[in-house]
Formats: structure tokens, C-alpha cells, sequence
């Protein structure tokens, strides 16, 4: 029973997986919007049947003597790791804007396991170049669940 339990969810996490591969911005402004407002988030959580999913979301300013090819490889690297790690959904990395402001976010199958990919030392060599490459940024978590047939947002605190 347990067995029969576990591959199902394994299977439902594979079609989420699947089915955020095809998340995108629906909106020019979407970095300065609502996360909730700026992708195609309900033509994609349609068909999955989760009880429930994390995101952390990073709203930055860049600074304008930021390396962009140092930050590029360090968050190569945190990307590469992040999708070896356990509850690894979906990564999106926008565009900078003309005034350097940028949205990207992880989606994970559980805080617990975004937490612990966190702790991997590709992302915290990322994380180490927070100072010194932005001028301010915010960290944003959420939980997604189903409910009525809508995907809903619950802004969660630090």
C-alpha cells in the first residue's frame, strides 16, 4: 500500500514537472506585477493533481556595476544543482529591465526540500553575491494549492 502510495505521487510530481515546463510570461510588466499575475500559471496547474507546491520567488535591482558573466556562471551553477536536487520543479530566469530590475523563481514540491537545496554550496556561492552585485532585493515565498479548480497563492512570511 505504501508503495502503491508513493508511486503515485512520484507519478503526479512528474506531470507537474512536465506541465511547468511550459510556464511563461504573460504580461511585458511581469516582473513588476504579482507573480500570481505575470505567467500562464492556470493553463499549466490544470491537469496536476498535487496537494500543494512552493515557490521562491527573487525580485532584484541589479547594481550597475554588477559582473554579469560572474553572476551568469554562479547561477548556472545553482541551476544546475538545484534540478539534481530532490522536489525540483521549474526554474525561471527573466530579463532584466532598462531600470535592472529582475524576477526569477524556483518552483519545489515542498519547502522542506527547496530549504535543503538552499543549503547545497552551489546555491549559497549564488547567494554570496547578493551584496555586492544588487541593489536591493526580496525574496517572496509562496504555497500553491488547488482550490475550486483555481490555483491559489498564500504568501507565506520569511
Amino acid at each position: 500500500m505504501i508503495n502503491e502510495l508513493l508511486t503515485d505521487e512520484t507519478a503526479e510530481f512528474d506531470i507537474a514537472r512536465r506541465a511547468f515546463d511550459h510556464l511563461a510570461p504573460i504580461r511585458a510588466d511581469y516582473a513588476l506585477v504579482p507573480i500570481q499575475d505575470g505567467f500562464n500559471w492556470e493553463a499549466c496547474a490544470s491537469d496536476i493533481r498535487v496537494p500543494e507546491l512552493y515557490l521562491v520567488v527573487f525580485r532584484s535591482v541589479r547594481r550597475e556595476d554588477a559582473d554579469l558573466a560572474m553572476l551568469k556562471e554562479f547561477d548556472d551553477r545553482a541551476f544546475e544543482d538545484a534540478q539534481q536536487a530532490p522536489g525540483f520543479l521549474f526554474y525561471f530566469k527573466g530579463q532584466i529591465t532598462p531600470e535592472r530590475e529582475c524576477l526569477s523563481f524556483c518552483l519545489w514540491r515542498s519547502r522542506a526540500e527547496a530549504r535543503s537545496a538552499s543549503d547545497r554550496s552551489a546555491h549559497a556561492d549564488a547567494a554570496s553575491l547578493v551584496t555586492r552585485m544588487y541593489e536591493s532585493y526580496d525574496l517572496e515565498r509562496h504555497r500553491l494549492h488547488q482550490q475550486d479548480g483555481s490555483l491559489v497563492f498564500e504568501r507565506l512570511p520569511g
